[in-house]
């Protein structure tokens, strides 16, 4: 999911691609691109977490529904090993 998180939010940014375009070249839905592309704005230390299998989808997808500079605050809160 990560891997794909990036290539959509790449495309997004690099090429000025919506999501109703992703979406059609990929054939998935724009919630599911739109919610693929939130995990692209992991911090760092999150992103590294969920890429090596420290926590999981669901917990990265907690960690990106709010801003990155509180992802860390709550990341440093729970000192890197959240609970589900």
């Amino acid at each position: 999911p990560l891997d794909e998180a990036e290539a959509f939010a790449r495309l997004a940014s690099v090429e000025c691609k919506g999501v109703a375009a992703i979406a059609a070249e990929f054939g998935v839905s724009g919630g599911y691109v739109r919610q693929r592309m939130k995990l692209a704005t992991l911090a760092e230390p999150i992103r590294a977490a969920y890429r090596d299998g420290t926590i999981d989808t669901g917990t990265a997808k907690a960690f990106a529904a709010i801003p990155p500079d509180r992802q860390l605050e709550v990341w440093q809160e729970v000192d890197g090993k959240p609970k589900h």
